[in-house]
């Protein structure tokens, strides 16, 4: 299953910002790397922005936003 990079801004607006392909022999390398961005990303990120990033799965972006909407009670 894809995985994508989601940004949460301040406003609580949801946007894809990193797609990452799963494909079966280089899963656990493509997670790897999706996670290093992750933390990448969240290093960079200020506080006083109120930006911050999550890591989800989901067979589309559309169902990845879904599925962070339904965790973060949205």
């Amino acid at each position: 299953m894809p995985f994508f990079i989601v940004e949460v801004s301040r406003k609580g607006a949801l946007t894809v910002t990193h797609t990452f392909a799963d494909a079966p022999l280089a899963e656990a390398y493509t997670y790897h790397h999706a996670q290093a961005k992750l933390r990448e990303l969240r290093r960079a990120a200020r506080p006083e922005d109120g930006v911050y990033f999550h890591l989800v799965f989901g067979e589309t972006p559309e169902a990845a936003l879904r599925r962070l909407r339904a965790s973060l009670g949205r």
